[in-house]
């Protein structure tokens, strides 16, 4: 797997170096932050979490969402370290690619 970056830099008229917008976004590392809501609105339907539904005569909780993934493999000659101490994934070997019927490509939040 290649594990080369690609480092954008733009050169004004002025000879001066402009970091791009990707590059900053690089530079940030991983977003930490993540939202909490207590309900969701989905075709004109409201879930709510389940501390709010309990005590109600009607529930709207429980929804599941399901995505679509690619299983990787993650022994040793899949994933690694890199030197910054991100996790590398090699994804051109991946398992359960759906072909047999046991391989599920889905998986449950």
């Amino acid at each position: 797997m290649s594990s080369d970056i690609v480092i954008i830099l733009k050169v004004s008229s002025t000879n001066d170096l402009e970091i791009s917008e990707e590059i900053r976004a690089f530079a940030k590392g991983p977003n930490k932050i993540a939202n909490r809501y207590k309900g969701l609105l989905i075709n004109s339907y409201i879930f709510h979490i389940k501390e709010r539904d309990e005590d109600k005569k009607t529930q709207n909780f429980g929804v599941v969402i399901l995505f679509k993934c690619d299983w990787a493999n993650t022994s040793s000659a899949g994933i690694k370290q890199n030197e910054f101490d991100y996790t590398l994934v090699n994804f051109s070997r991946l398992i359960h690619t759906g072909q047999k019927i046991q391989d599920d490509p889905f998986v449950f939040f």
